[in-house]
């Protein structure tokens, strides 16, 4: 009597509600890279060289963390209030040049730094906004910020200034949106982009 020959197990899939290591290999890399660094320090300006430099980063800890948290709060509330049934369509990958152009738009008119603009698009991240959305968000709040816009260029530079650079980097949000979404389709390997995937995404 001829046994069936054990058949291999299949990898079981990866559970989309799997929660993220805390140290990924981009953590290690600055871990390293810190460490590294301190070695440099202490080499050469010695234990109070690195006392300083310790102090220092402290210090910015304190400056920089109740931003941080402000932020990291409004992007959880922007994902709760984010519904994927609808962000997907308008932000995602089958949302076409109207998702490029609402993203945008999205981008512009995000006022504040860093710690305002990460947490809100990461949260649409995560919502169903697809990597092309993603682009165009950030490259947008970074050449096109209206709060910059009004409250330093055009006070200090004049709107001669204000006009010809904004017409001139209109586009680019759109371009880098589209290129990134060029290279998910014609790399299908690549290992961006596609982590937070949402269904009706792809």
């Amino acid at each position: 009597m001829m046994t069936e020959a054990p058949q291999p197990k299949q990898p079981a899939e990866q559970d989309s509600t799997t929660p993220r290591p805390v140290f990924d290999g981009a953590s290690w890399f600055f871990v390293l890279l810190a460490a590294v660094s301190a070695l440099l320090v202490t080499w050469i300006e010695g234990i109070g060289g690195l006392a300083r430099a310790m102090t220092q980063s402290a210090t910015l800890l304190m400056t920089v963390a109740p931003m941080i948290l402000v932020g990291l709060f409004l992007g959880g509330l922007v994902k709760e209030l984010s519904d994927p049934r609808r962000i997907a369509p308008v932000l995602g990958a089958r949302s076409g040049w109207k998702g490029l152009v609402l993203a945008t738009a999205l981008g512009a008119a995000t006022p504040g730094g860093p710690f305002a603009a990460f947490p809100i698009v990461y949260a649409l991240s995560l919502a169903g906004a697809d990597m092309g959305a993603v682009v165009a968000y950030l490259t947008a709040w970074s050449v096109l910020g209206l709060h910059r816009l009004v409250i330093w260029e055009l006070p200090l530079l004049g709107s001669d200034f204000v006009v010809a650079r904004a017409l001139a980097s209109l586009p680019l949000p759109l371009i880098a949106g589209f290129i990134a979404r060029l290279l998910i389709r014609a790399l299908p390997g690549i290992p961006i982009g596609r982590g937070r995937a949402v269904s009706g995404g792809a």
